[in-house]
């Protein structure tokens, strides 16, 4: 009975009543309990003021809290006789007012704010549940510690009993307490993630401050998975809100956290369908350009572990999926990484490829997103197969889901190697003949990237046993266009042009070359069907084949293919060619005769021409067959006209950056993947094509081409030969060419360094001051030429903006509070981010200057 009285007791005593217990001691975190009862309001007040004016130096945000929290009139409030409306908004002011102080949760100043809020608002028992999750994410210090023991913690059934020890002992909480009493109280991780979600709702653009809140939160939810032997509804509940609302959030670090989480908790536990869809809705829906590798992977975990309850991917998954634009590149980024994205792969192609047969309203769009897939993303051999017999089966069969479709370890290699394409006539559907044109077209685009794969799954095709009907398909799906009545002898030469088998390539281009005349005089699909083999041919790996080709005469070939498209067509030529001189020496001569004929290039964008015919003028020193070429392309009319020569030493009078820069971009689309030989001459030439007194504008879109074209994944060699493009290498001090022409050819502003208030000048100094430092700090010791050159880049940039040593100091000192800086300004969504690297780096710069300055100093007084 006692007991119980105790217990009713307990639960009866408030904040209200246990304020008042002891006069002769006071709750303090600065000082001990007697000493802080000795300090009347006025002393704690005055400092808190001190510390809530420390915390506005540091971030202006804290002076909203000055007339409320902080306010001459709050000396005198009485929390436990004020109503309940009152107290309700004062909860809500103290909790705005902790996340805002979170980052900066282990300075004095804090310290200072929170002993005010102690002694005036009682937060330790009016706020419990906000102070412990404030205090949480630096449980391994001290300063928690004092924070815990000014706690009043009723006995074993109050809420925050599980501190009970940390107030007893004075130790700091072990991480692995935390993670148990998480994993046996699931409204622990609820409770914090909705004290996060706020958080990060309250600081919008500068939430990604909160990196020990979100890292507390990401640890103590992935510690509890990991310990769980099975992972139960209630705990997916518990954190499902807070993950979703994090997959979307605008701070970089919420959505990384969410990521792990995720990753760990689709490995551990099996999700709903919807749930599922909502998470790769949120991935595809990407905020973060740095993330975009991260999304991809974890979409395609989530595949993996989670087949059977996703099934076929909906019709609302599918379309936010087709409208992420970057989803491609970064697939075929995530391949060329190792990574195996074929389960994803599969998946988005069977979904699409299933709403082409069914001619959907987004029909278009789906055919243009399977044609994105195949650009951006190189297979491997079984890969392709896979892929491959993937598209066939899906032109066969209705209704076709990504479970129909084949893995990559299926074991497709039986002895007989005959494949049934399901012969039942039911089965199967005519297709309309633009579905079935796009069917063909695909399938060329797969047989020309990935020829062994193609024949392969084609040859065990044919093998099939299957319909008459579905034969018909067949051939109109792999006739690439072959419907049309031609000779018994045109017709083997059309299906021999796409043979896998080099000889018969040659002849049958040979055969349409000799007889091109008869052939295009047979009618309009007769010269369609030329043309688009000879296109095709252009495009062949075998510089046999394409030398047959070059054999027509140049204005045949511009009346046939086109101006525009045949000059397209041989500049990815020229790539082939330069990458290796000896193998394509006898086309080479003939290439540039055809990109300077006055035929070809008369009325069109000469920019492309001077595009392809660039780098031939930079020919190794060992290279005799790349200095023949050379000068070739010297003695040209073309050369002599628009004085190319000029281009060989970098002078670039004659060129518009503007409009090279534009047919650059077009050219090369979006994507990011492309051989070193193509990054290297282009950047150079748009870069060295920039005028005297550049205008900003220009030059910072100049500088964004060259970043994009150096993004990829390439390695790079020690050297600043470019000898090492043919090997996809590229030279190590590349970036530098970047730089120096910027430079040289752009005038700064060069006032005071404002990161609050960035101007274009600003940003443009940022970025390249970033590139260059970056580059420099990432190479080895052991390349100490290269590592010096980039030293001595950045001292140029530094004394061309900044000619006086202090100005230097005061440029690079501006980065050590760039953490606590909001850009302002009306197009501050491209301010440049000041990553953490970056100040780190900077900080070193300075040291090493002020060293250097202190050396010159010494040496001028002995």
């Amino acid at each position: 009975m006692s007991t119980s009285l105790a217990a009713q007791l307990q639960r009866l005593a408030v904040p209200a009543t246990s304020a008042l217990y002891d006069s002769r001691k006071k709750p303090s975190i600065l000082f001990d309990a007697q000493a802080a009862a000795g300090k009347d309001r006025e002393v704690i007040y005055d400092i808190g003021i001190s510390g809530l004016q420390e915390l506005v130096q540091l971030n202006p945000a804290f002076l909203q809290f000055e007339d409320t929290l902080f306010g001459k009139t709050s000396i005198d409030l009485q929390r436990s006789v004020e109503n309940k409306e009152l107290n309700r908004k004062l909860d809500a002011s103290i909790r705005k007012f902790f996340f805002h102080l979170s980052p900066y949760f282990m300075l004095q100043p804090a310290h200072k704010c929170l002993e005010w809020l102690i002694r005036r608002y009682s937060i330790h028992e009016f706020n419990r549940a906000d102070f412990v999750n404030l205090i949480l994410p630096y449980h391994e210090t001290l300063i928690f510690v004092r924070c815990v023991q000014v706690l009043h913690i009723a006995g074993k059934n109050d809420p925050f009993a599980w501190l009970h020890g940390v107030k007893k002992s004075g130790a700091p909480l072990a991480k692995k307490s935390i993670v148990n009493h998480a994993a046996g109280s699931l409204g622990f991780l609820r409770s914090y993630g909705e004290f996060l979600e706020q958080a990060v709702a309250e600081l919008d653009n500068r939430a990604n401050v909160l990196q020990a809140m979100i890292a507390f939160y990401c640890t103590t939810t992935i510690g509890v998975l990991d310990g769980a032997d099975q992972v139960g509804e209630n705990l997916v509940v518990a954190i499902i809100k807070t993950l979703v609302k994090g997959l979307s959030s605008k701070a970089l670090d919420f959505t990384a956290a969410s990521y792990m989480i995720v990753g760990h908790l689709v490995s551990k536990a099996t999700l709903a369908k919807k749930t599922l869809e909502k998470i790769l809705q949120r991935l595809a829906v990407q905020m973060h350009p740095s993330l975009t590798g991260n999304a991809v992977m974890l979409m395609v975990l989530i595949l993996q572990t989670q087949q059977e309850q996703i099934g076929e991917l909906s019709d609302a998954v599918i379309a936010t999926i087709m409208s992420a634009k970057w989803l491609p590149q970064a697939l075929g980024r995530v391949k060329q990484e190792g990574v195996s994205v074929v389960t994803l792969l599969r998946a988005v192609l069977g979904k699409c490829l299933s709403k082409i047969c069914r001619q959907d309203e987004d029909l278009e769009l789906c055919k243009r997103f399977c044609e994105g897939l195949l650009l951006e993303i190189t297979l491997t051999e079984d890969e392709a197969r896979v892929v491959i017999q993937s598209v066939l089966d899906s032109y066969f069969h209705k209704g076709t889901t990504a479970g129909d479709l084949p893995s990559a370890s299926d074991d497709r290699s039986s002895s007989s190697e005959i494949i049934s394409l399901d012969s039942d006539e039911e089965d199967f559907e005519r297709k309309d003949e633009c579905v079935t044109r796009w069917y063909s077209d695909f399938l060329k685009a797969l047989e020309n990237q990935y020829p062994a794969a193609f024949d392969r799954v084609v040859k065990r095709t044919m093998r099939g046993h299957f319909s008459q009907n579905k034969r018909n398909a067949l051939r109109n799906v792999l006739g690439f266009l072959m419907q049309a009545s031609y000779s018994e002898q045109d017709t083997n030469v059309f299906e021999n042009l796409f043979h896998y088998d080099v000889d018969r390539r040659v002849d049958a281009v040979r055969y349409l070359v000799q007889n091109f005349q008869n052939i295009s005089l047979k009618g309009e699909g007769n010269c369609d069907l030329l043309k688009d083999s000879l296109k095709e041919r252009l495009e062949d790996d075998n510089c046999d084949v394409i030398a047959e080709v070059l054999k027509l005469d140049a204005g045949e070939l511009v009346k046939l293919i086109g101006k525009d498209e045949l000059i397209t067509k041989l500049v990815k030529l020229s790539l082939k060619c330069l990458r290796d001189t000896t193998r394509w020496e006898g086309i080479t001569p003939k290439l540039i005769n055809l990109l300077t004929d006055k035929r070809l290039y008369s009325g069109t964008n000469l920019n492309k021409v001077i595009i392809a015919i660039y780098p031939f003028l930079f020919p190794d020193e060992d290279d005799p067959i790349g200095a023949a070429i050379a000068k070739q392309v010297l003695a040209t009319e073309f050369s002599r006209k628009y004085n190319v020569l000029m281009l060989s030493v970098n002078k670039m009078e004659n060129v518009d950056c503007q409009s090279l820069l534009e047919t650059l971009e077009e050219m090369l689309g979006t994507g990011t993947h492309f051989h070193a030989i193509q990054v290297c001459f282009n950047v150079l030439l748009v870069t060295s094509s920039l005028p005297k007194e550049a205008p900003l504008p220009l030059a910072t879109k100049v500088l964004d081409f060259a970043l994009r074209m150096l993004s990829g994944k390439f390695k790079y060699a020690p050297s600043s030969s470019l000898s090492c493009l043919k090997k996809n290498r590229l030279p190590m001090d590349i970036h530098v060419i970047v730089t120096g022409f910027l430079i040289d050819r752009v005038q700064f502003e060069t006032g005071h360094l404002d990161l609050t208030n960035q101007t274009n000048s600003l940003r443009l100094q940022l970025k390249i001051f970033a590139l260059l430092v970056e580059r420099y700090f990432s190479i080895k010791e052991e390349h100490k030429t290269v590592k010096t050159v980039y030293g001595k880049e950045i001292s140029k940039f530094l004394k061309k903006l900044y000619p006086e040593p202090e100005r230097r100091v005061e440029f690079l000192l501006g980065f050590y509070s760039a953490h606590l800086i909001e850009a302002a300004g009306d197009d501050s969504k491209d301010a440049v981010v000041i990553p953490p690297e970056l100040q780190v780096r900077a900080f070193r710069l300075v040291n090493a200057m002020l060293a250097q300055i202190c050396e010159y100093f010494l040496r001028e007084a002995v």
